[in-house]
């Protein structure tokens, strides 16, 4: 929960006692995955990702609130560039 979500909660519902409400950030402790070059060609390889093409990863939810008809647009805006490569899970 953001400093905002604790403003509104606490805003549309004045009978909540503010010690009630807290930030939770959304947050993990960074794990370093690096392969080496071998791997990464491999990785690249096994799932068809051209080796010269920018890989962008994303991971959370994907809905109507993350702004998904944003997101789909963004995409769309990029169908014909031939740097990147996309491809998704079903």
């Amino acid at each position: 929960m953001s400093q905002a979500n604790v403003d509104y909660v606490l805003k549309a519902n004045p009978n909540v006692k503010p010690g009630k409400v807290e930030i939770c950030p959304n947050s993990i402790e960074v794990i370093d995955e690096s392969v080496n070059e071998k791997t990464r060609i491999n990785i690249r390889n096994k799932y068809g990702i051209p080796l010269d093409k920018k890989v962008f990863v994303y991971g959370g939810n994907l809905g109507k609130p993350q702004g998904i008809n944003f997101f789909i647009d963004c995409l769309k805006s990029q169908e014909n560039n031939k740097e990147v490569f996309f491809f998704s899970s079903r």
